[in-house]
């Protein structure tokens, strides 16, 4: 029997990461609408909306996957390690923001560098990551009912999933930060617009990368226990985002 601390706690906390994550990003969509934003193509108003939709969605079903196991199904930590509709539904609508997102952040650093150098990096990266996660889902059993069997049996492409996320995280980061302080001849008003950028694709790199390398080690670590891949994945499905 696996303890109630090893399963609904990781899930708690990783819940609070991701409600404080989803509390940033109404933050920049409020300042994002704040500015002149009409003047933005229909291809970026667009993203920014499908974000605001699919992540509200995403924070909406892991708050329901919460209150079922602490409320609905109290004192049961099996339940934590089940593959239920509410988590099918956090890990569809996670995966969708997170290929929307590097797709967006990769196409800014090609108009910024002009580079075909970066973007075949970017490409053949994101084609690969792309790759992994589809195989994820073919590998998953029709029937499916633990989440600890099937991270034991898939661990290897999960760490390569974190690697690729990883690398993306730091190459868009980087290559961003480096452009916008590269062109950096901007007009006062237009000079703290980028400053706030800058300071905000920094801090989310930083944030991504701190837990996909903790999720890379947890990941080769050769602890076996249940409560520790429940942690995997929930982290999976909400820091990735």
């Amino acid at each position: 029997m696996q303890s109630i601390d090893a399963t609904i706690g990781p899930a708690e906390a990783c819940a609070a990461i991701s409600f404080f994550f989803y509390g940033v990003m109404a933050m920049q969509v409020y300042l994002y609408c704040q500015s002149d934003f009409l003047e933005d193509s229909l291809l970026t108003k667009s993203t920014v909306i499908l974000i605001c939709i699919v992540e509200t969605v995403h924070t909406i079903y892991i708050g329901i996957y919460i209150y079922s196991c602490t409320i609905t199904h109290a004192g049961d930590a099996e339940y934590a390690t089940l593959l239920v509709i509410p988590l099918q539904v956090i890990v569809g609508s996670g995966l969708v923001i997170v290929v929307v997102v590097q797709i967006f952040f990769s196409w800014r650093v090609y108009a910024l560098s002009k580079s075909w150098i970066v973007a075949a990096v970017l490409k053949v990266v994101s084609s690969i990551r792309a790759c992994g996660m589809i195989s994820l889902r073919v590998v998953l059993p029709e029937h499916l009912t633990s989440i600890h069997d099937y991270i034991i049996d898939n661990r290897w492409l999960i760490v390569t999933l974190f690697s690729m996320t990883w690398f993306i995280d730091i190459f868009n980061t980087g290559m961003l930060v480096y452009y916008l302080l590269r062109d950096g001849t901007y007009s006062r008003k237009t000079q703290k617009i980028i400053e706030k950028i800058i300071m905000w694709t920094v801090e989310t790199g930083i944030l991504t990368c701190i837990f996909s390398t903790t999720m890379m080690v947890l990941g080769h670590s050769d602890l076996d226990e249940p409560g520790i891949h429940c942690q995997m994945m929930i982290l999976i499905i909400s820091v990735l985002v």
